[in-house]
């Protein structure tokens, strides 16, 4: 069953992220289909209509998303309607939900909201239990066809994909398809490829087409996407289980942690189970590592303090680094990331703490301190570590990867606790 996707609206195209394409295509895909080809276009009448024409022409079940609001933009319908040589009518019960949905709002209805209780003859209404535009459900008998009309705002979306599509595709999947994603650093994208490599050529499992497998690479992180499909639902969960633990056993100490989990997340579970609190010290991330930390619902339990010492006379001030460490060894040095740590240790009561100071660029500091060297200092109960590193990209990409090293390796020293 060919599946396509239609994405109205010329917001798409000037820059507005659009998430509907990655909503449904991982939904599709979760009921053991495929989105075969996804579409954007402007609200251009003859574009869309060629779009739809085009579409019905080479697939059997059309989604599209947006071009269903009040303005004079909005032509999905009247498209449609003129693709398929279809009238359309008023729905007085459309009309009058549309109605109550701004009495209930003590809004006097602007009389251009009567569009959108216009519907395609023959089409099946799909309530919007959120806003005002209806979607609508278009059945084609020669060529059998299916075509779901859906407003653009996702939270519209939603609900109406759950109650209409999905319970369509569930009645003709053939195959259950599970996913599972593995986290790792600390390794580069050829790094892990060459480890993994055994596994993932395995011909009894790739070959048979039960199993897939993609590597994406972000920021320092490689991500490994595990995806299983069979009829038999014990057997897919028996699949990932399995592969898991092969992963495992090839990317030992650098799988962080799996699906949902990022290193903030794990870090913070892991200074949970050990009843142990934290704090930080940051220069050149200039608060992006407490803000991840922050990020965590729960965090306040763990999380004490996060100091930003951006300028030398604050790192002095605050943390109690001594100006002549400065003057002889620089603030991007292993010495002020060290007294970064031991201010941080005696301003606070944290068990953990982190430092962090480097050159994020654009300029460097000096020719021996090249723009992407980075210090990271982390102490716990049992252990202390100032370590050094050379990291790459824009000025944020550089932030970005020193904050994530940072819970990285405290990831690693928590571990160590029995």
């Amino acid at each position: 069953m060919k599946i396509e996707l239609i994405c109205v609206g010329t917001e798409l195209l000037e820059g507005k992220l659009n998430t509907n394409v990655s909503y449904i295509g991982e939904k599709v895909f979760s009921l053991g289909f495929g989105v075969d080809r996804a579409t954007t276009i402007g609200d251009s009448k003859s574009q869309i209509e060629r779009a739809f024409t085009e579409a019905i022409s080479r697939s059997d079940v059309i989604i599209s998303t947006g071009g269903l609001g009040p303005t004079f933009d909005d032509l999905t319908v009247e498209c449609v309607s003129s693709v398929l040589a279809k009238k359309t009518t008023l729905s007085v019960n459309v009309f009058k939900k549309i109605e109550t949905h701004f009495q209930e709002r003590n809004i006097q209805m602007p009389l251009v909201n009567k569009k959108q209780a216009y519907i395609i003859e023959g089409a099946k209404i799909i309530e919007n239990k959120i806003g005002t535009a209806p979607g609508q459900i278009i059945e084609l008998k020669d060529p059998q066809k299916i075509i779901f009309l859906l407003p653009g705002p996702p939270r519209e979306l939603h609900p109406m994909f759950e109650s209409t599509v999905a319970p369509f595709l569930r009645k003709h999947e053939t195959k259950l398809r599970k996913s599972s994603v593995i986290h790792v650093f600390g390794l580069s994208e050829s790094a892990v490829e060459t480890r993994i490599q055994k596994i993932i050529s395995d011909e009894k499992i790739v070959d048979k087409g039960m199993v897939n497998f993609a590597i994406l690479a972000h920021q320092g992180i490689i991500d490994i996407k595990i995806t299983a499909s069979a009829s038999d639902e014990l057997l897919i969960d028996e699949t990932l289980h399995n592969l898991k633990k092969e992963f495992s056993d090839a990317l030992e100490g650098f799988i962080y942690g799996y699906d949902s989990e990022t290193l903030e997340s794990v870090v913070g579970l892991l200074l949970l189970k050990n009843k142990l609190t934290l704090s930080v010290a940051e220069s050149c991330s200039a608060g992006m590592l407490s803000s991840k930390i922050a990020n965590i619902s729960g965090s306040s339990h763990y999380f004490l303090e996060g100091f930003i010492v951006y300028s030398d006379a604050s790192k002095i001030k605050r943390l109690g680094v001594n100006a002549e460490t400065i003057e002889k060894y620089g603030a991007v040095s292993r010495e002020t990331a060290d007294e970064m740590l031991e201010g941080l240790k005696k301003m606070t009561s944290s068990y953990c703490g982190l430092s962090v100071t480097g050159i994020a660029g654009p300029s460097a500091e000096t020719s021996e301190k090249p723009v992407g060297v980075v210090y990271i200092g982390v102490h716990t109960p049992i252990s202390k570590s100032i370590n050094e590193f050379r990291f790459s990209g824009t000025r944020n990409e550089i932030r970005e990867k020193a904050c994530l090293s940072a819970l990285d390796i405290l990831r690693k020293e928590l571990l160590k606790f029995k």
